[in-house]
């Protein structure tokens, strides 16, 4: 009777070693770069306008002004699936300043972050209000980890908004540059799955473990299925080591491996 056979995969469903990794300075005539966006009606555009980037030669700006929503309020969004539950470092230089000497520059920047694909939104820090200009200043925060969970839709936002000043007319830029936000990145995926000792009903498997061992160990996924599984599917089994025995195989059949390590922030 023939042997079983074998397709072994380095991870199943998901890079266990994902990462939410941005570092934007827009200097790339392309924008939004992508992952970005930005509302269709008043929004943000990139400009190499001398005193306006805090470094390089361009950043991301929007005029706020007038007394109609879509020219008083506008917003930067960041959009990304590929959280691995740890925390995120946020940082980015603004300034805010008078789009002409007879204005004056009045409102609000606000920092937000969603899971949900931006049905709901927290709040990063304290929102920064506008009473002067402001030169370039650096916005520096922390996403707890475990707020931005595994596979999460994360969204990422910065909201300008222009208000009433007590005096005045307000008609100001606002401008973002130098935008970066690192999810630490702690579990890493295991490498060169191969399988041994192959018979019609059995055989095991082996991989190489990552350079930094992961906490809980290994989950292995095997189907007559070339389709990875979900991150939630149910895993064949686990290991704490770099093996597994696979038993009550289908005889001449072909099967599908793939192997992930395991973090506490994964479970």
């Amino acid at each position: 009777m023939k042997k079983t056979l074998f397709w072994c995969f380095s991870l199943f469903t998901i890079a266990i070693n994902a990462q939410i990794l941005v570092s934007e300075g827009f200097e790339s005539t392309t924008f939004p770069s992508a992952g970005w966006s930005y509302p269709a009606v008043s929004p943000f555009s990139r400009t190499t306008t001398a005193g306006y980037p805090c470094n390089g030669n361009a950043a991301a700006w929007k005029k706020l002004n007038g007394t109609l929503a879509s020219t008083m309020t506008s917003y930067l969004m960041y959009s990304n699936t590929s959280s691995n539950g740890n925390a995120i470092s946020v940082s980015f230089n603004y300034s805010a300043k008078k789009s002409n000497s007879v204005y004056v520059t009045y409102g609000n920047m606000l920092v937000e972050y969603s899971v949900n694909g931006g049905n709901t939104w927290n709040t990063i820090g304290n929102q920064i209000n506008f009473t002067s200009e402001t030169n370039c200043t650096a916005f520096i925060a922390t996403i707890p980890a475990g707020d931005v969970p595994l596979d999460s839709d994360f969204r990422f936002r910065i909201t300008g908004t222009k208000t009433t000043p007590p005096s005045g007319t307000a008609d100001w830029y606002l401008t973002v540059d130098d935008i970066n936000l690192t999810q630490t990145a702690t579990c890493y995926m295991p490498s060169n799955i191969t399988s041994a000792a192959v018979t019609t009903t059995t055989a095991t498997i082996n991989w190489t473990a990552p350079s930094s061992l992961p906490s809980d160990g290994y989950e292995y996924y095997y189907s007559l299925y070339s389709t990875p599984p979900l991150s939630t599917a149910t895993p064949s089994g686990s290991s704490a080591t770099t093996s597994a025995n696979l038993s009550l195989l289908q005889p001449s059949s072909t099967y599908n491996v793939w192997v992930r390590s395991l973090c506490s922030f994964y479970r």
